[in-house]
C-alpha cells in the first residue's frame, strides 16, 4: 500500500513539474478554447490527456491570478462580481483538469479530505 502511495506521488509531482515548466509558454490569459463544463476532456490517448490536464489548469491559473490581483486591489472584504465569476470559471477548468486524473483506486473518504 506504501508503494502505490510513493508513486501516486511521484506521478503527481511529476505532472506538477510539468505544469509549472507549460506556464511559462502561454503568457496570454485569454481563454484559448470556450468554456464548456459538460464538455468532457480529451482522454482518448495518454498525449491527449496530459496535454488536457495541462492545458486546463493553466486555463484555470491564468484565470484565476488576475482576479486575485484585482481582489487584493479592491476595498473591503467581499470579492465584486468579476472577481466571483472568474473563480467560479477557474474552479469549472479545474475541476475539467481533475476528470483526466484515474483517481479510482483512491478511497472516497480520502477523496472528500483531501480534494
Amino acid at each position: 500500500m506504501k508503494l502505490k502511495w510513493q508513486w501516486l506521488k511521484i506521478v503527481f509531482l511529476g505532472l506538477l513539474t510539468l505544469l509549472v515548466l507549460q506556464t511559462g509558454v502561454i503568457a496570454n490569459p485569454v481563454l484559448k478554447t470556450p468554456l464548456a463544463p459538460l464538455a468532457p476532456p480529451d482522454t482518448s490517448s495518454p498525449q491527449g490527456t496530459i496535454s488536457s490536464f495541462v492545458e486546463n489548469i493553466n486555463q484555470s491559473y491564468q484565470t484565476l491570478m488576475p482576479a486575485y490581483e484585482r481582489y487584493k486591489e479592491e476595498p473591503g472584504l467581499f470579492p465584486s462580481s468579476y472577481v466571483h465569476e472568474r473563480a467560479r470559471q477557474a474552479e469549472i477548468l479545474f475541476k475539467r483538469a481533475e476528470r483526466c486524473l484515474n483517481l479510482s483506486q483512491i478511497p472516497s473518504r480520502l477523496k472528500q479530505d483531501k480534494g
